[in-house]
């Protein structure tokens, strides 16, 4: 909910203080960070991090830069973690039901991979704008085609009655990106 209302100043132009939005603050533990650690790479893998020279810049000393090569997972994408550390936590009976999530990217592919690791169906939801490629990988993966780019199909192929995993939602989703960002960050090895 906003705070303030927007305030007109000229044509065209708002007074951008009040489009401030405050998002609700997620605790993620450290126990919770170290138990995604110990985990995810059941369905990840360690990618490597790579140094990069980079050319002075007169007196200054260059900036240290490194790249995370998280296009070398299986799905290109770090979301493969997230999506994982939140499936093994499901229940046996969840699982068997199967999954469903919202997304037409990298997360929808995380989710499938990480389904088909385990053994869950999977349905995807997507928007009618989604690029083909998305698609067909999202398909690859193993999430069910009824699932994808339609509305009324997904609402009918029993995964309403099925478990949700939402990249933005699911605390444990973090708590592996968590992870991820400490390693960058040299605080945890």
């Amino acid at each position: 909910m906003f705070s303030r209302a927007l305030t007109l100043l000229s044509a065209g132009d708002y007074d951008r203080r009040g489009l401030s939005i405050s998002a609700p603050v997620r605790h993620i533990t450290l126990a919770a960070i170290r138990d995604a650690a110990t985990t995810v790479y059941a369905a990840a893998i360690r990618t490597p991090l790579v140094r990069v020279e980079l050319p002075r810049d007169g007196h200054q000393p260059a900036p240290d830069l490194y790249l995370k090569l998280e296009t070398l997972q299986p799905i290109g994408s770090f979301k493969v973690r997230g999506a994982y550390n939140v499936m093994r936590q499901l229940s046996a009976d969840q699982l068997r039901q199967g999954v469903w999530t919202v997304s037409a990217g990298n997360a929808a592919q995380g989710v499938a991979f990480a389904a088909r690791k385990m053994g869950a169906r999977c349905s995807v939801m997507v928007m009618n704008t989604a690029p083909d490629t998305k698609i067909q990988a999202i398909e690859r993966l193993g999430a069910g085609a009824e699932g994808v780019r339609r509305r009324d199909r997904i609402l009918h192929d029993g995964a309403v009655r099925s478990s949700a995993v939402y990249a933005f939602t699911d605390l444990e989703w973090p708590a592996a990106r968590a992870r991820l960002e400490a390693l960058l960050r040299g605080v945890v090895s």
